[in-house]
């Protein structure tokens, strides 16, 4: 029987209410009612989802925040959840540079004043992804970038970085998954309690009298894995050294 996942709370500023975002994100939340506690209250930024705080922001919003300098107060707010956070951009790269206002207190930029602005939105973005407050570019369907968001929020939550496939942090643990039944939570309770996987040689010896006995030995000596068809040096020492 599958364990019942751990409830998250989610926390919203009273300005999403009624808003695009909010009806994307509570589709979302609505499928699993049971997995989430929803409240409306200011965390500080526009939203916390779990372990996760949240800006959003609309393309030219974006690009009017980095310009006024109001995105560096909110990531001093966000600093403040002591939470990972960032910045929900709702379009694409390109969709925010060609928000960039053409206008200007003087009438239409010219190609050396829009070439400023898109260095300046370029510098934000950067400074925020450096500062750890990174913008990331969810798109301008929120429907898809409501779902990124509260998957990214339930792997931080549950840690949950296993990938496809039976690839794994470790070897032991990417081995110990090709086991019946054993998949990453498992593998990963089994390794952290000191279970490994190693590699057994079926060793026939011959007695000084002629008869021959065969046992198990565990491989330790890269030497043996020689005799393997077509195991170089460097593949048998890198196997060894990675079932230690």
């Amino acid at each position: 029987m599958k364990p019942e996942q751990a409830v998250m709370r989610v926390c919203l500023s009273p300005n999403e209410r009624g808003s695009e975002r909010h009806t994307a994100l509570a589709n979302v939340l609505q499928r699993h009612p049971e997995r989430y506690v929803v409240s409306w209250e200011d965390p500080g930024i526009d939203a916390t989802i779990g372990p996760l705080g949240v800006e959003f922001k609309e393309k030219a919003d974006f690009v009017g925040s980095i310009f006024s300098g109001h995105l560096g107060n909110q990531r001093r707010q966000a600093k403040a959840l002591e939470i990972p956070c960032c910045v929900a951009v709702l379009g694409s790269p390109l969709d925010v540079i060609e928000a960039i206002p053409t206008q200007g207190p003087n009438g239409y930029k010219d190609h050396k004043e829009m070439y400023r602005d898109i260095h300046r939105v370029i510098k934000g973005d950067a400074a925020l992804f450096a500062s750890g407050f990174p913008p990331m570019y969810m798109g301008s369907d929120y429907d898809i970038a409501m779902e990124l968001l509260v998957a990214r929020a339930n792997a931080m939550f549950n840690n949950n970085i296993a990938l496809p496939g039976v690839k794994a942090e470790t070897t032991q643990e990417a081995m110990m998954r090709c086991l019946p039944r054993v998949g990453p939570t498992l593998s990963t309770e089994m390794y952290n309690a000191g279970i490994k996987v190693a590699l057994v040689a079926e060793v026939i010896r011959t007695g000084q009298d002629g008869t021959r006995s065969t046992e198990f030995t565990v491989i330790k000596d890269p030497g043996l894995l020689r005799m393997v068809r077509g195991m170089g040096p460097k593949t048998a020492s890198g196997i060894i050294e990675a079932l230690k």
